[in-house]
């Protein structure tokens, strides 16, 4: 029996400019709740090769269509998920 397939996700630094103080934690955390989301379906990890290692992914500037810092989180995950799966193929 194979075991699960696990992703290990760095990111170094998280640039929130132009954002409240007290709105960059919250945005850190709807970032992380919805990778863990999006990575957490059965096949969201079939772009990745067994025993792949992407050494380094920078995602390309993006602009955010506003709202609260869950929707921002959420748009920042989208963001970079599509940066590291396009990367892996």
């Amino acid at each position: 029996m194979n075991a699960p397939a696990k992703l290990h996700l760095t990111i170094d630094t998280l640039a929130l400019a132009g954002f409240a103080p007290h709105e960059r934690d919250a945005i850190a955390a709807a970032l992380r709740a919805e990778l863990t989301r999006r990575f957490a379906a059965p096949d969201a990890l079939a772009a990745f090769d067994a025993d792949r290692m992407l050494p380094g992914a920078r995602a390309a500037p993006f602009a955010l269509g506003g709202g609260g810092p869950r929707q921002i989180g959420a748009q920042a995950a989208q963001a970079l998920v599509q940066t590291v799966t396009r990367a892996t193929r």
